[in-house]
């Protein structure tokens, strides 16, 4: 099975009104396939599963700037 496939297996379950949003974002910004299928996944998830995600985005950014060194 190919990310191709995983991506069309996963759009296929999301509702109508996240199709759009996920396709005007796509349209909009582009993106490789692995980041298309990242943004799929997110269009799928709750609020609850999104709320983590931000949490470990903001995770992840804190931790880049502070590896990050300063000028």
């Amino acid at each position: 099975m190919t990310l191709t496939d995983l991506l069309q297996d996963v759009r296929e379950q999301l509702p109508e009104a996240r199709v759009k949003m996920y396709e005007e974002l796509i349209e909009k910004y582009g993106g490789s396939e692995t980041f298309q299928f990242t943004l799929a996944l997110v269009a799928g998830c709750n609020g609850r599963e999104r709320r983590l995600l931000r949490m470990l985005i903001a995770e992840v950014d804190l931790h880049e700037s502070d590896d990050s060194p300063t000028i």
